[in-house]
């Protein structure tokens, strides 16, 4: 595509409208006709908070035109949000100097063409058998179930709606989205974001897929990583911390400080994944980059920023790829009123792994506060260990110190305020939660993690609710004295306050934040929202025994409605577990995909031979789990089974207090058998998984998140054990709450929730065994139920044929050896 450019005359225009402006900042809009500015007409003066009101004016194809007075023609963060809003209705944005000599194009506009879809041509001469795929990946294979997903992918994004589309593993799943995603955003000039849960699939997007495509498409493309604003070093902090970090480090902060200073040096990246050290969290929360505390073009290291620059790069890409936490985080700025979100903005979303899209959002748009959260925002404030002192106010103290343009008699003002009413507040502050959540502590303790629903039942906790006004009030006296702190500076000669600046805005966010969990405490303590639960959580640290207060929404459905589905105008979600026998009931309830939204939906089943490859066997002689005997005869069962397999075997269970039983049970049972038992919680995650697969005679036993996103190809996973169908447990808070509201409302809890939250959960159980056409293994199943009640058949019905025996223990495990041999 050519570049655009500025016509001859109106050149001239702008020069002599710039001129009579006495060069200041105007916005002009253009008119693009066959890549040249034909018109500019003069809209708004001053800079891009005026620009607002007249775009209702301006229509795809149009050209928003601003010229910078200092002839540095590098896009401020106010021109690359409003740059990113208007990209969003086809309008371009592009910036010149006073003498409209050069041109800097942020954002094409829209071409004006007639969007056009991506046909089913296009996606084969990429996706089959012959196309360019197949002549740069060795072995390749052609899946028409890959290529049917791919058209669907594909319809969705030029006619708009919603897509819900499950693809089994072995589909090929993230080519079937990705190829007619930057097809479609190459042809129409838009942008996609894909969203992943888990960093193994936005990797295996990154460095895999990704590079693949560029090499086979016809036609270069751009993807970029989003990665969180708080992953960036800020460079003005880092000057600002090394110019006063006596005010604001440990002494212990001194050396990765110094090694952190020769990194911003050599790194062109600037985040957390391009540094080779782990600095301590707290010395990191003091250089990160963060929205509230960012000068912008203000900033006298802006045009060098690592986040800004990542940012503009962001801006000339078809493909963001991010996370469903970062575009929940750019949804919530987005609905709260912001311009900016925290990702460009993006015509159409396509999420992976969506099965975890409702637990995601009701954390993002619940609360969660620790003790740890505000004694860190407080310490941020002003600290003391042992003989020293530290903090931001003593930082401000300094300065005032140091400042010329402030009289004696207003600094020694400030400086009192902060010593004889600013810390005094802190430390009262920070005594109260001290104490009100030890007493907690003591009030949830008896040594288990667990949960306590805050539902104003429990005469204990109505006792409690008295002392955590006490420290809700401490810490809004607080608040209150900084606001008054934060005017007294504004006050401050001009002169002064400048030098003041980056402490006051630092100030103002601390502030900001604290208030924020302090309003989120009185929500969970007093509010009477009847559409959220409340629950104290009590768990283990390595510190000792924490609790944590949280909220959450008791359903999704309304808020994903009306901020994502009505929003974006194409929307893809997938993943191998969206449907319970066939059916997207369940999904579209929970989500909030109403009967009469726009959403096409779409089954595309393994290419793998399950019949062939699985075997399912039920243990019919194995009491159920709410008989006593089931505990008793677990783990003789585990112990049989893994000795019939001789290891190659990873066992889920449902809670971590079965896993840790039988942990000791194999343990003592399987010393000098010649089997290694892994255990989940004694090593990360990845150096687990990969123990795992180099030992084909271990075991490893997990519970929770290893029911997904294990990948374990090959004889070392050969048989899975499920030990118990993984329904939720109801006297969880949360649970509890939602299973009464549905009831309330007239359903059936357990047939409208509970299981088809289990099915899925079994789904992904089952899926981890089988992940090549090679593999080969059994999947035993430690819960007769699925046999014996008549909701099995839902389990059953949402597996992919494959042999089932229901039989007793030892029968089933004598075919298992001959099966898997």
């Amino acid at each position: 595509m050519d570049n655009l450019q500025l016509g001859d005359q109106v050149k001239t225009s702008i020069r002599q409208l710039i001129a009579g402006a006495d060069g200041n900042e105007l916005f002009f809009v253009a008119q693009v006709e066959e890549r040249q500015i034909t018109s500019a007409e003069v809209v708004a003066r001053g800079n891009s908070v005026s620009v607002p009101a007249v775009t209702e004016k301006l229509r795809p194809g149009m050209l928003v035109l601003h010229n910078h007075p200092s002839g540095d023609l590098t896009p401020s963060g106010a021109d690359i949000t409003l740059a990113s809003r208007l990209a969003a209705d086809g309008i371009g944005f592009a910036i010149t100097d006073n003498a409209a000599s050069q041109l800097y194009v942020v954002v094409e506009p829209d071409g004006g063409r007639a969007a056009k879809a991506v046909s089913l041509v296009e996606l084969e001469e990429v996706l089959s058998a012959g196309g360019s795929i197949s002549h740069r990946m060795t072995g390749y294979e052609t899946r028409p179930q890959q290529l049917a997903m791919a058209e669907r992918v594909s319809h969705v994004l030029h006619n708009g709606g919603q897509g819900v589309f499950e693809a089994a593993t072995g589909t090929g799943k993230s080519l079937a989205y990705l190829v007619p995603a930057i097809i479609w955003a190459l042809e129409n000039d838009k942008r996609v974001a894909v969203s992943t849960n888990t960093i193994n699939l936005q990797e295996q997007l990154l460095h895999k897929d990704i590079p693949l495509l560029a090499s086979a498409l016809s036609r270069p493309f751009k993807a970029v990583l989003v990665k969180g604003r708080g992953n960036y070093l800020c460079r003005r902090k880092l000057r600002e911390v090394c110019r006063s970090g006596e005010d604001l480090l440990d002494d212990g902060d001194l050396e990765p400080l110094q090694m952190l200073m020769s990194w911003e040096k050599a790194t062109s990246d600037g985040s957390l994944s391009d540094l080779d050290f782990a600095p301590r969290s707290e010395l990191w929360e003091l250089l990160c980059s963060e929205g509230d505390t960012c000068l912008r073009s203000e900033c006298p290291i802006f045009r060098d920023c690592f986040f800004h620059r990542a940012r503009r790069e962001a801006l000339n890409a078809q493909l963001l790829v991010t996370n469903h936490h970062l575009l929940f985080a750019d949804i919530s700025m987005r609905v709260a009123g912001g311009e900016a979100g925290v990702l460009p903005r993006y015509h159409a979303a396509i999420i992976d792994e969506a099965h975890n899209i409702e637990r995601v959002a009701t954390t993002w748009f619940g609360a969660r506060v620790t003790r740890l959260g505000l004694l860190r925002l407080l310490g941020r404030l002003y600290g003391q260990r042992g003989a020293k002192a530290k903090g931001l106010l003593l930082l401000i103290e300094r300065k005032i110190a140091a400042s010329q343009q402030l009289s004696e008699q207003k600094s020694q003002d400030i400086v009192s305020r902060i010593h004889h009413e600013l810390v005094p507040l802190i430390i009262n502050a920070a005594a109260g939660v001290n104490d009100y959540f030890t007493r907690m502590q003591v009030y949830a303790a008896d040594g288990q993690d667990k949960k306590i629903r805050l539902d104003g039942k429990d005469g204990a906790w109505k006792g409690r609710l008295e002392e955590g006004r006490e420290m809700i009030h401490r810490l809004d006296s607080l608040a209150h004295g900084l606001e008054g702190f934060v005017r007294r500076l504004e006050q401050a000669s001009p002169g002064g306050f400048e030098n003041l600046l980056t402490s006051v805005v630092e100030l103002i966010s601390v502030s900001g934040r604290l208030q924020g969990l302090t309003d989120s405490l009185r929500e969970i303590f007093f509010g009477n929202d009847q559409h959220a639960v409340r629950w104290l959580e009590a768990y283990s640290t390595r510190q000792g025994p924490a609790v944590s207060f949280h909220q959450a929404p008791l359903s999704v459905d309304t808020l994903l409605a009306d901020n994502i589905w009505r929003r974006i105008p194409a929307t893809v979600l997938t993943s191998a577990t969206l449907s319970v026998a066939g059916d997207f009931g369940y999904l579209r309830r929970q989500l909030g995909l109403s009967e009469n939204m726009p959403v096409e939906e779409g089954i595309f089943p393994s290419p793998f031979d399950y019949s062939s490859q699985v075997m399912v066997g039920v243990a019919t002689d194995i009491p159920e789990p709410e008989q006593g005997a089931y505990a008793k005869k677990l783990g003789p069962a585990l112990l049989a089974s893994v000795q019939a397999t001789r290891g190659r075997a990873l066992i889920l269970f449902t809670s971590y207090a079965m896993l840790k039983n039988a942990h000791g049970y194999l343990r003592n049972s399987l010393d000098g058998k010649g089997i290694s038992l892994l255990c989940q919680g004694e090593a990360p995650r990845t150096q687990l998984l990969d123990r795992f697969r180099k030992d084909t005679g271990s075991v490893l036993l997990a519970t929770s998140s290893f029911w997904e996103g294990v990948d374990v190809v090959g004889e070392s996973l050969s048989s899975l054990i499920i030990t118990r169908l993984p329904f939720s447990v109801p006297d969880d808070p949360v649970m509890e709450a939602k299973l009464e509201r549905l009831r309330d409302q007239g359903h059936n809890p357990f047939y409208d929730y509970q299981l088809p939250q289990a099915v899925l959960r079994f789904k992904q159980g089952f899926g981890r065994l089988i992940r090549s056409r090679s593999d080969r293994g059994v999947v035993l199943v430690l819960d007769r139920r699925i046999s014996t009640r008549r909701y099995g058949k839902m389990f059953f019905g949402s597996l992919p044929e494959c042999t089932v025996l229901e039989d007793e223990l030892l029968s089933i495990l004598d075919l298992q050896g001959k099966f898997i041999g």
